[in-house]
């Protein structure tokens, strides 16, 4: 109804547009209760579906040397971008970007989080980024947990320093970090139990424990799904049976701050699980300078 002097009155073509609207978001809803349909939460089993791919939906065709790059191999040209872009003066949102634009451009979708930080925002870890600055010598660290193209999800991380050679502390946080996760790598096998893969942890310092990352491992497909893998010492208020078969996409995970305040160093690796091991979902190489010893 309006009010009199037509400020709250809806014309015929916007009242047309709201119903169309309605009817195309809301129509199937209605469908699924005229049906009767029954609405349960989603329960392990269907999780597991998305792991194992017991249900797989008919796969894509095999693309083209043009379209193998917009795969996983489209993470290296964000990474490539990303890195690029990384000069003093760029702030935490506009390095951001580089990540969605090229995404985006490749035949990307949608990204699940905004997890970029620099300089003392990197720990603890979780800080979405924003309008800070970046600094020369600032440490940076990202998550892409993007979902490219084919739906497929890309989740991978790493850490950068802007403009400078790194210094002593820097290198020591990041080799550490990259410790962690070429060791939880190599101990994953087909048949270990999601146990037994937890026991098999890298040993984290006692100086970082308390601002590790969540989960040692956990399942990526359509998005970042079951399993989660949780460390030793959350095992009794988060872990659960299963075993890691051949097919499962697996992100490994590690972070590396001091709970007494200082940078921190984000790093994670995807690995399709074979039936002898694993293998590496990106080429993407890790950074030599950080990587240097003395």
């Amino acid at each position: 109804d309006g009010d009199g002097d037509g400020g709250g009155a809806v014309s015929s073509a916007d009242a047309l547009a709201i119903v169309d609207l309605f009817v195309g978001v809301a129509a199937p809803t209605l469908a699924l209760f005229a049906a009767d349909a029954k609405v349960r939460e989603l329960d392990e089993d269907a999780a597991r579906s998305g792991a194992y791919g017991d249900a797989p939906p008919p796969p894509p065709p095999p693309p083209s040397d043009e379209e193998n790059e917009r795969d996983l191999p489209c993470a290296y040209t964000i990474f490539f971008a990303m890195h690029a872009a990384l000069t003093p003066g760029i702030t935490e949102n506009a390095l951001w970007s580089e990540l969605h634009r090229v995404n985006i451009a490749n035949g990307g979708e949608w990204i699940e989080t905004r997890l970029l930080a620099s300089g003392p925002r990197t720990n603890p870890w979780f800080h979405e980024c924003s309008m800070r600055v970046i600094e020369a010598g600032d440490m940076v660290s990202f998550d892409t947990d993007l979902v490219g193209p084919y739906g497929y999800c890309a989740d991978m991380s790493r850490a950068w320093v802007c403009s400078a050679t790194p210094t002593a502390r820097q290198r020591e946080l990041y080799q550490l970090s990259y410790e962690q996760i070429q060791h939880d790598i190599s101990v994953l096998r087909p048949g270990m139990s999601f146990r037994e893969v937890s026991e098999a942890c890298w040993p984290i310092p006692p100086a970082y424990r308390a601002n590790k990352y969540g989960f040692m491992v956990h399942g990526v497909g359509l998005a970042d799904e079951w399993p989660g893998i949780p460390y030793p010492q959350d095992w009794a208020n988060s872990g659960y049976d299963g075993t890691i078969v051949p097919g499962m996409v697996l992100s490994v995970e590690s972070f590396i701050g001091d709970e007494s305040g200082g940078e921190g160093v984000k790093l994670e690796e995807m690995v399709l699980v074979t039936k002898t091991g694993t293998e590496l979902m990106s080429t993407y190489p890790y950074d030599e300078a950080l990587l240097a010893t003395g």
